[in-house]
Formats: structure tokens, C-alpha cells, sequence
């Protein structure tokens, strides 16, 4: 939780406007909790966000289990393995266009909105939310296996003897 990701707090004020029937579960710590629990209070979203702090890796895979979306509105990333995890579980994910990000997630797999665009990111969890059933549970999650540790180094693997080979040859 930094203080640049504010936004995210008005994307829920308006999502709000919107629709009443989400509860975000935030997961974690940071510098700026304390601020944001107050700033929850004054918008009026302190009956739609619940914050848990940090939780173990047990606990965190219990909460995607039980969770309908996964939301990531970081102003910057690389590649966050909590995407894959998220998508692992058989969650759609609403996330921004930022780094990495749009090199996992496709329209199968959820929707991705500029960075602190606070309207585009409430429509897309509306949109999201709305459509919940259109999104299988089951081929996000063989969606996600592509970026397995085991899929991965069979790629990287599969590139070092292409171009071994390569090598040997000339």
C-alpha cells in the first residue's frame, strides 16, 4: 500500500455508485495502511473493504480460493508472480497496463485498464463482475500452467538446445 495507489480507493467510491454487491479483501502491509483504512472511512467503503494484513502463503491461497476476482491497480510492475497465482486459482483478474503485466493477461483471462484511470478500472470491474459466469474457472487455470516452473524451463531448455544446435552446426 503506497500512497501513489490512492486511486484505487476512489475506483471503489465509484464502482460503488454503480453496484453494492462486492467486498474487497485486501491482503498485505505497507507504509501507508493506516492512512488508507482512514481515507476507506471517509469515502464511506469501510462496509466494502476489509483489511486483513499480512498473511501467510497458506492463508493468501485460501482467500483466492474463495474469491470471484482478483484486482492488481499498480501504477508499475514487472511481472508479478501474483497474477499467475491468482489465475492458478481460476480467477478472472482486472489489472493495469503496466510492465509485464499485459504479457500474461489476455481478454480470456480478465481485463486490463491504464494506469490510475480510476473510471476505466471501476467499468472494468464492473464489466467483470457482470460477466463473472462468461469466465471458466477451469481454463484459466490451464491458462495460467504456461507460466509453471515446469513449462517454463522446458521453453527456456527447448531455446538453449535451438541454439546449441545452431552453434554446432556452423
Amino acid at each position: 500500500m503506497l500512497k501513489q495507489n490512492w486511486w484505487d480507493l476512489w475506483t471503489l467510491k465509484i464502482l460503488r455508485t454503480i453496484r453494492s454487491d462486492f467486498i474487497l479483501d485486501i491482503i498485505g502491509d505497507g507504509p501507508m495502511r493506516c492512512e488508507y483504512e482512514i481515507m476507506t472511512k471517509r469515502l464511506g467503503l469501510d462496509s466494502v473493504i476489509r483489511f486483513h494484513g499480512f498473511k501467510p502463503k497458506h492463508d493468501v491461497g485460501e482467500f483466492m480460493r474463495n474469491a470471484d476476482v482478483f484486482v492488481l491497480p499498480s501504477l508499475w510492475e514487472n511481472l508479478p508472480c501474483v497474477l499467475i497465482e491468482a489465475m492458478a486459482s481460476g480467477l478472472p483478474v482486472v489489472a493495469t497496463n503496466v510492465g509485464g503485466i499485459p504479457e500474461i493477461v489476455n481478454d480470456e483471462v480478465g481485463i486490463l485498464v491504464p494506469p490510475g484511470d480510476a473510471d476505466a478500472f471501476a467499468h472494468a470491474l464492473d464489466c467483470i463482475l457482470e460477466n463473472i459466469d462468461t469466465y471458466s474457472s477451469k481454463d484459466i487455470a490451464s491458462y495460467a500452467q504456461r507460466f509453471s516452473y515446469k513449462a517454463v524451463g522446458k521453453k527456456l531448455t527447448d531455446l538453449y538446445i535451438q541454439v546449441l544446435g545452431d552453434k554446432k552446426d556452423a
